[in-house]
């Protein structure tokens, strides 16, 4: 079995397959953030019809916000490949209105701070390719799960 490690922490993330996310490049425990500077959320589990399942996870990003008051961002959510373009695409553009709304009503975060953009499948972090390759089930459950995220990218 392939060991998969993220490190997201680091400017860079290894996969024991080559691949690297280089676009994740701040932590939220960082001080200084520029345009285009992208951290990578806490798991954040959403129900079939898009509700959001770990609050704490989104604690992180209100308190992320609090913290730097002058920052906006926009929230990017990432599914897997499995199923079509278009209802990837709608899922995630329904997630990302759902951590959106939580951050807005739930923990009072200015809603002007906050743009969102579902990006459904069409930015993997392990290609489809790698996916097919894995020898188990459970390897590629990994690696679809990998692709499932949520990314802040810092506009302001």
């Amino acid at each position: 079995m392939r060991i998969i490690l993220i490190i997201s922490a680091l400017f860079i993330g290894f996969f024991s397959n080559g691949q690297t996310i280089e676009r994740i490049n701040k932590s939220f425990s960082d001080t200084l953030f520029e345009p285009g500077d992208r951290i990578l959320a806490p798991e954040i589990h959403h129900s079939l019809s898009a509700g959001i399942e770990f609050h704490d996870s989104i604690q992180v990003i209100a308190d992320f916000l609090q913290k730097h008051p002058n920052l906006k961002i926009e929230i990017g959510v990432h599914t897997d490949s499995r199923g079509s373009y278009d209802s990837n695409q709608l899922l995630s553009e329904r997630r990302a209105n759902a951590i959106r709304n939580e951050l807005v009503y739930n923990f009072k975060i200015n809603p002007n701070r906050i743009s969102i953009k579902g990006y459904g499948k069409s930015a993997p972090v392990v290609e489809e390719k790698f996916i097919t390759q894995a020898s188990t089930k459970h390897e590629r459950e990994v690696f679809h799960q990998q692709n499932r995220r949520v990314e802040l990218t810092i506009f302001e």
